[in-house]
């Protein structure tokens, strides 16, 4: 998608403690008290939805998160956003970051499981420790005041060329 995209990060993801959704909703604070404005997105249904519902409130979000719950048309919410973001604890390779790259979505994700063999720091996203709320707000933050740069990431993890630098096994 080209122009202007309706959200500034999106989560997409079960709505479970091994995916720590929560970290999602606390980035999107740490950005907005630094004065961004910001619109965000979470796509998933799990047992912390209730959770969730409630952290929005506590942390003054209504006015910038969206909870869309289960969604069938994905992709459309994936081609709407800037960055895509992953606070998993484990993650094997992601169906949905592969998709939201596709879609332009510049991945800023947990450094853990397999995401590493599709994102390269600076190159196509940024992998960020997984509980590192600091960390993903920095990164998040670079990428949403620098559109140039933004784009760069978007368009070579979208070209799929990147996966020819597999980071090495241990």
């Amino acid at each position: 998608k080209t122009g202007p995209r309706a959200y500034d990060m999106v989560y997409v993801g079960r709505l479970e403690p091994v995916k720590q959704p929560h970290l999602f909703l606390e980035v999107v604070h740490v950005l907005k008290t630094s004065g961004r404005r910001m619109r965000a997105a979470v796509v998933g249904d799990g047992s912390l939805m209730g959770e969730l519902k409630r952290l929005v409130e506590v942390l003054d979000l209504r006015d910038s998160v969206d909870l869309l719950g289960h969604r069938e048309d994905v992709n459309r919410v994936l081609a709407e956003a800037k960055v895509f973001t992953l606070t998993s604890r484990s993650e094997g390779l992601s169906i949905a970051m592969a998709e939201a790259m596709a879609a332009g979505a510049v991945p800023v994700v947990a450094d853990v499981g397999d995401l590493g063999d599709l994102v390269v720091n600076g190159v196509t996203g940024w992998l960020v420790p997984s509980t590192y709320v600091e960390g993903y707000a920095r990164r998040i933050g670079q990428l949403l005041d620098d559109e140039p740069y933004r784009q760069r990431l978007a368009a070579a993890g979208s070209s799929g060329q990147p996966s020819l630098q597999r980071r090495p096994r241990s």
